[in-house]
């Protein structure tokens, strides 16, 4: 068995998942993570509530091509962008967009007050985080 090439003069050796050792990597992982799962959880429970109130799979079927299609029309406008700003701004502020949108929408979504009497209204409430992201 052959072992490793020891490191090139100069270098410093390769270490596996390095990035966990900054401070501030650790705390953003943890807050993507929270926020991804938060994500996640908000979807299901806001595609059930459409469900129960409208009883409509069209419904349901647009809430997901209104989740995933302006991903895909904004990521090369949102790259643009990173080229000519700082990447850590980019994503802060879709952050806190995405939150306020978030907000916004559990709260007219809300079951016990439900704001949204037609399916036109819930789509524009279910389409406006994805355009966030």
């Amino acid at each position: 068995m052959a072992s490793a090439a020891p490191p090139k003069p100069g270098r410093a050796p390769h270490k596996a998942f390095g990035a966990l050792s900054l401070p501030g990597y650790r705390i953003y992982l943890a807050t993507f993570a929270l926020t991804m799962m938060a994500d996640n959880v908000e979807h299901v429970i806001s595609y059930w509530v459409v469900f129960q109130k409208f009883h409509s799979a069209a419904l349901g079927g647009f809430a997901v091509v209104s989740h995933w299609l302006p991903y895909l029309i904004f990521s090369v406008a949102v790259g643009a962008l990173n080229d000519r700003f700082d990447s850590r701004r980019i994503i802060q502020a879709g952050a806190v967009l995405f939150a306020i949108v978030s907000a916004g929408r559990a709260t007219s979504l809300s079951p016990t007050r439900c704001r949204c009497g037609t399916p036109w209204c819930c789509s524009s409430f279910m389409a406006a985080p994805a355009s966030c992201g």
